[in-house]
Parts: structure tokens; sequence; C-alpha cells
């Protein structure tokens, strides 16, 4: 979490958990998870951008290749992307990086730091 102007971060954390709820409850294919990865909260100009992974699984065992559940911007409409979809007056922006995994792997680590490399330094 970081903000534009490095101001105090306290409030609006019931903002950002309301966010996160919301994405959370999108609905997707089995196989499927959304995992975020940083919020950079905008306080000069009112807004948030949430960076997020799509983990989806790699070809199984059976052969059988699982595709991104969606595209980006069918993904993004969902949790109200581009616009203002709650009481507060916050915009609302996501950055969304689909993730091919391999969940069966000794290595598979859903929360792996290499996840968090493509997020902005600044958050």
């Amino acid at each position: 979490m970081a903000n534009r102007h490095g101001s105090a971060v306290g409030f609006p954390l019931h903002w950002i958990d309301e966010r996160l709820d919301t994405v959370a409850s999108v609905a997707l294919p089995a196989g499927h998870e959304i995992r975020p990865r940083g919020v950079f909260h905008d306080d000069e100009h009112g807004g948030f951008v949430r960076y997020l992974d799509c983990l989806h699984r790699r070809r199984s065992w059976r052969g059988e290749e699982t595709e991104p559940p969606m595209d980006e911007h069918t993904l993004l409409r969902r949790p109200g992307d581009g616009g203002v979809a709650y009481d507060d007056g916050q915009f609302d922006h996501f950055e969304v990086t689909f993730r091919k995994v391999d969940r069966a792997s000794d290595a598979y680590d859903a929360d792996h730091y290499r996840y968090y490399e493509s997020v902005p330094r600044y958050v």
C-alpha cells in the first residue's frame, strides 16, 4: 500500500477492504484465483490502482489446457474498473497479470516473490 504524497494511510483502509471483498467475489471458473499484489492510493486525485494476478492452471496430467477465464477487459468490468463504483467517490483502476501456474509442483507458491516484481517499486 502506498500513497501518492506519502500521507497517512489509515483512513482509506476500510475503502480498500471493501474493494478487496468485491474482487474476491468475482465469479471465476474452477482452477482460477485472483491474488492481490499491491494497492496505490492517489490521494491527490482520489483514486485507487490495484495490482492483481489471475492465476490459472498450467497443463494438467491429462494433457488438458486451462485458458484464462476471460479477456482482461471482461474481467476488469466486474469489479468496476475505470469508474466510480463506491459511495466514497474514489476512482478505481485495476492492473491484472494472467499467470499460468502448476499447483502440483513442489515449488508452487501462490504468493511467490517473483509475482511481486511486476508491481511498481513505489507501491
